[in-house]
């Protein structure tokens, strides 16, 4: 998902965003435990691998 500039970390907007990466929200799930275990995990994880990066990234919260 950092490669294609957006993190979703709910596993709906995830399957429904990058279904090329995700076939379902539980393969969203899994796939988000693997690289970190809670969510304050993958944001920790984001951070630190875009640290470097000279775009912005904005952490934006939303609810549909």
């Amino acid at each position: 998902m950092i490669a294609g500039d957006r993190v979703w970390l709910n596993a709906t907007p995830m399957a429904t965003f990058r279904s090329d990466l995700f076939k379902t929200p539980k393969a969203a799930v899994a796939a988000r435990n693997r690289f970190a275990p809670s969510v304050d995990d993958v944001r920790t994880a984001v951070r630190a691998i875009v640290r470097h990066d000279r775009r912005p990234w904005p952490e934006t919260l939303f609810q549909p």
